[in-house]
């Protein structure tokens, strides 16, 4: 997965990178952010306090509307963190769930996003499946029906 950000990032001219990551934890957005040194990087994840703000359970999962709903403000959010930056190219790092939602975001600003996922990749081989033993018996894509 790092080559072929390492392309997109270099072939498009990159200037930010934008990440739904881990507050706590160094995601491969900011690994390469600091291996190229000219890039900008933010993690775009809401926090807490602002989930709290906005109203924004926990448990927001139960019912499709409210996670529909939810996922829009995440969304939301993922946009006015990345457009406060001013970066001409951006590349976001988020969840399959929300590629759609911030293209459409985006486009409406009059840029032209690209939308990469990692299932059009060959050697995207998904989650290991882990038995009792902790031995790997396969791996979920994510894109079964």
């Amino acid at each position: 997965m790092g080559q072929t950000l390492a392309e997109i990032i270099t072939n498009n001219h990159v200037g930010l990178v934008a990440e739904e990551a881990h507050p706590d934890l160094e995601y491969i957005g900011a690994v390469l952010a600091n291996q190229y040194g000219h890039l900008d990087y933010v993690d775009i994840t809401m926090p807490s306090a602002e989930r709290e703000r906005r109203g924004i359970r926990p448990n927001y999962n139960g019912s499709t509307e409210t996670r529909e709903r939810v996922h829009r403000e995440f969304e939301q959010y993922m946009f006015e963190q990345t457009a406060t930056r001013n970066a001409r190219v951006v590349l976001v790092i988020c969840g399959r769930q929300h590629s759609r939602g911030l293209a459409q975001l985006f486009a409406g600003t009059g840029a032209k996003p690209s939308v990469y996922d990692v299932l059009d990749y060959q050697w995207y081989r998904g989650i290991p499946k882990e038995e009792m033993g902790g031995g790997i018996v396969g791996y979920d894509r994510g894109d079964a029906p």
